[in-house]
């Protein structure tokens, strides 16, 4: 995949983007450590025990473990995506104030190479594995700037990529939310998704086997969105699919408003999943490598 980006663009757009998941992600604001126990309001049922983060890694640690995952045909792009993949985590680190669960890795390294195997170009394809999700734990409170590292919001909070702050999660059914299908992060509670209906966007309960959906975060997990219901199975050529999770077509298709056959050698593309070999001369020739 060709980046013409400065690295600080790439950082911005790599860590928003994906996060994609699509499919089944889970928030960067469910884990944390657990320093001092939370009491729960009376009128309210008590939350689930913080995960407890026992073993920690550092950011040139885990990058050693998890960009050696990315994918690539070109040994040099390869070397730029990894270097990528290095400095967004040591971002995390620094700027997201993140720390990294080493607990979490092996689940991660499973997820990664997994048949059949995702296409893993970027620290926001990994992050997208709900797996691989559990390894960045959070730091930053809430109303802290989040534009670059918006996996970098800490506990019950998200980041609000239109007003680039950590904002409160865990928003009940019917309560007025956030559509964060782009950062990966979750304004609304367990069960429940972002559902932008004639009113505005309110917290809705996630649908189950063949009901009618777009995205995949609108399915109960593991369910996805597929030929526009909420399935287990992804979608066909020419059958519909969400652009946002690579999982809903074939793993011979990619999704452009519907799955589409990704093409060979040589042909016309725009983006890196429209070819068989991952590798788009995207800029250049626009064909596939």
């Amino acid at each position: 995949m060709r980046s013409r980006q400065a690295p600080s663009t790439v950082l911005a757009v790599r860590a928003a983007a994906g996060l994609v998941v699509a499919l089944a992600s889970a928030s960067c604001g469910e884990f944390w450590l657990a320093d001092r126990p939370v009491a729960a309001p009376k009128s309210a049922e008590a939350p689930p025990p913080p995960r407890v983060v026992t073993r920690r890694m550092s950011a040139p640690e885990v990058a050693a473990e998890l960009c050696r995952m990315l994918k690539s045909p070109s040994p040099g792009r390869l070397e730029k995506l990894k270097q990528h993949c290095t400095e967004e985590l040591d971002g995390l680190a620094k700027e997201g104030a993140a720390i990294f669960d080493a607990d979490a890795i092996p689940g991660c390294l499973e997820a990664g190479t997994a048949e059949p195997t995702p296409a893993l170009r970027g620290i926001a394809d990994l992050l997208r594995l709900p797996a691989c999700n559990r390894v960045v734990v959070g730091g930053l409170k809430e109303g802290a700037k989040c534009t670059l590292f918006p996996l970098g919001c800490g506990p019950d909070v998200f980041c609000n990529l239109k007003t680039e702050r950590c904002e409160r999660s865990g928003r009940a059914e019917g309560a007025a939310c956030v559509d964060t299908s782009v950062s990966g992060a979750r304004s609304c509670g367990d069960g429940l998704h972002c559902h932008e209906g004639p009113s505005g966007a309110v917290c809705a309960p996630d649908r189950g086997p063949g009901a009618s959906c777009t995205r995949s975060r609108h399915c109960k997990a593991p369910l996805l969105c597929a030929g526009g219901v909420c399935r287990e199975s992804p979608g066909k050529v020419d059958e519909a699919c969400d652009a946002l999770d690579p999982r809903t077509c074939e793993r011979d298709a990619y999704c452009d408003k519907k799955c589409e056959p990704r093409q060979p050698k040589g042909k016309h593309c725009s983006t890196d999943a429209a070819c068989k070999s991952g590798d788009c001369d995207i800029g250049g020739k626009d064909v596939c490598q």
